[in-house]
């Protein structure tokens, strides 16, 4: 009576459940890092003289809220996340966030009271291929769009991502010139692939 309940506790349960693998993994190493608040809350358990960083790459809890399909789920979801990142953030040696929205937002949502480091950008704000104009005239060939300006998402596709917006914003702007291009995999990967072949994009 009492498993069908504990779904909802899921994130919690996951990150209990990779204590043992992440201890035999790793064991014995000067450094950890962790990009997931799960494996951290896990990690930080057994690795206290390791030097112990989290970087935290999006504001997680408010990411498995909007991704959470069912409404009455959401809030538990939220909070066991912010328990989760809040945990990593205060047991880390050194901790850093993408950028300062997203610190804003770990201070509000989480309560933290560490200041974690902003780290943002993580790339250069121009690639070696960005700055290769054979590299982009190379891509255009393949993709049949010499002579147009290209609009590239790069992305999950998955509901919370909202890609099916792209595919409404590019049937609007239907023009010769413009070509857009979905870029990466995800659970509605063929529900968008369907939708962009409906509107004849």
């Amino acid at each position: 009576a009492v498993l069908p309940v504990l779904w909802r506790f899921a994130p919690l349960l996951s990150s209990f459940a990779l204590q043992t693998p992440l201890k035999s993994l790793v064991s014995g190493y000067d450094i950890v890092i962790a990009l997931d608040c799960r494996y951290a809350f896990a990690l930080w358990k057994y690795y206290r003289r390791s030097l112990r960083v989290y970087i935290s790459l999006s504001a997680i809890p408010l990411v498995a809220y909007h991704d959470c399909l069912t409404r009455s789920h959401r809030a538990l979801v939220f909070l066991q996340y912010c328990l989760m990142e809040r945990a990593a953030f205060q047991r880390a040696h050194l901790s850093f966030t993408s950028s300062r929205v997203h610190l804003a937002e770990v201070r509000k949502y989480e309560r933290i009271r560490v200041n974690p480091v902003v780290a943002h950008p993580f790339l250069a704000s121009r690639s070696a291929a960005n700055q290769d104009a054979a590299a982009q005239a190379e891509l255009k060939r393949a993709l049949g769009a010499e002579g147009k300006t290209l609009i590239v998402t790069v992305s999950r596709i998955t509901r919370l991502k909202n890609i099916a917006y792209l595919v409404t914003l590019a049937e609007q702007l239907q023009r010769d010139d413009v070509m857009f291009a979905v870029v990466g995999d995800g659970s509605d990967y063929h529900k968008i692939a369907r939708l962009i072949q409906e509107k004849g994009l």
